[in-house]
């Protein structure tokens, strides 16, 4: 994976406001995508898009991903309706949830009813299980991928390839800029089951994603963690900062990690 594809992400939490403000950063700087997650009950897809869409003109925006069972398929392609995510630039990726019963038919649901009511934007799958991974590949746009070892994605760009369709990989990547960095990584790691929550801190080898000791060698030393993965996935960096995050950390971030710097 190239430093000349990335897009960056940050938090659906930080509000219609901020994601507005930073999605057009990143369209300056240069990034391939910007995405944000939505978490239920508090985020509101339609909002958080209409804010990034409406102060960008070219980059790719990315929700990554709405949990079908919080945004049930049905109410989420209604509310999205006519909108501004109804745009050839918009990915909306979709996930199950926490309800893992009837998780691959919610999610197949989910599919059918945002293609007929925002029928130009693009489908990603939050996938990871090998039948979430088949339907993504045989009937989404694209998965979005998160929290996984090398090994793991070579097994499943493999799995997409074998179940052909057109289906292009979104991975996120944290990155960390020290002090705490390795903390911060590790937190998120046992936020996403990749990690046990009573489990020895990782060691810098077994940590899913990028720490950074200092503002040198940046590029160099999130490219060389990258270089593990599929060649033709789109990484999507999603840097931690410091709590509590104020929007002069996120810019000065997205100013640090920009493609090409």
């Amino acid at each position: 994976m190239s430093a000349t594809r990335w897009g960056i992400g940050v938090p659906g939490a930080l509000g219609p406001d901020a994601i507005g403000i930073l999605a057009a950063l990143a369209e300056q700087l240069g990034y391939q995508s910007f995405w944000f997650n939505c978490v239920a009950p508090a985020a509101d897809p339609a909002a958080l898009l209409a804010a990034a869409v409406g102060s960008t003109s070219s980059i790719e925006i990315g929700v990554g991903v709405i949990p079908l069972s919080g945004y049930p398929p049905a109410m989420l392609a209604a509310s999205l309706a006519g909108g501004p995510a109804d745009d050839s630039r918009v990915v909306l990726g979709i996930g199950s949830g926490s309800a893992r019963r009837g998780a691959v038919q919610r999610v197949s649901d989910g599919i059918v009813a945002l293609r007929a009511d925002v029928p130009r934007a693009r489908i990603a799958v939050g996938a990871k299980r090998p039948h979430m991974v088949a339907l993504a590949a045989e009937r989404a746009d694209a998965l979005l991928l998160s929290m996984l070892k090398a090994d793991e994605a070579h097994a499943v760009a493999r799995a997409v390839r074998a179940a052909g369709g057109n289906a292009v990989s979104y991975t996120y990547h944290r990155v960390a800029l020290d002090p705490g960095a390795q903390e911060r990584v590790h937190r998120e790691m046992v936020s996403h089951g990749a990690w046990p929550a009573d489990g020895a801190m990782p060691s810098e080898r077994e940590l899913l994603g990028t720490v950074l000791p200092s503002r040198a060698d940046i590029h160099s030393r999130v490219d060389s963690d990258l270089a593990a993965y599929p060649d033709d996935w789109l990484p999507v960096l999603r840097p931690l900062p410091r709590p509590p995050s104020e929007l002069d950390e996120w810019r000065e971030l997205f100013q640090l990690l920009a493609p090409g710097v």
